[in-house]
């Protein structure tokens, strides 16, 4: 079997899990009443495309707080390069909107 597919069950645990961006992204809509699909054409990944990319960030630790922006901004290129997609993708958009979801 694939890493891919022995790793995608765990991509999705985490995405949701509290500690994972993808938690904090969670809390962020549920508070601001908005949808998945919001935050990610507000980040610049809007497109279907990019479905991994959103959820392979989802499922990444949260940045460090003293780091935060570097932090991001690694875990962004690293999730890129693995998947070998280049996007512009909205950093400060998306530090945004998990430190939204963390209060």
């Amino acid at each position: 079997m694939p890493d891919k597919q022995l790793l995608e069950p765990w991509y999705h645990y985490a995405a949701r899990a509290t500690g994972f961006i993808g938690g904090a992204l969670r809390t962020q809509r549920a508070q601001s009443f908005q949808l998945q699909e919001q935050q990610r054409k507000l980040i610049g990944i809007g497109g279907k495309q990019y479905d991994d990319l959103w959820l392979r960030l989802q499922a990444m630790p949260l940045p460090r707080s003293d780091q935060f922006a570097a932090d991001l901004a690694r875990i962004v290129a690293k999730v890129q390069e693995d998947l070998e997609t280049v996007v512009d993708l909205n950093l400060e958009q998306l530090e945004e909107l998990i430190r939204a979801g963390l209060t």
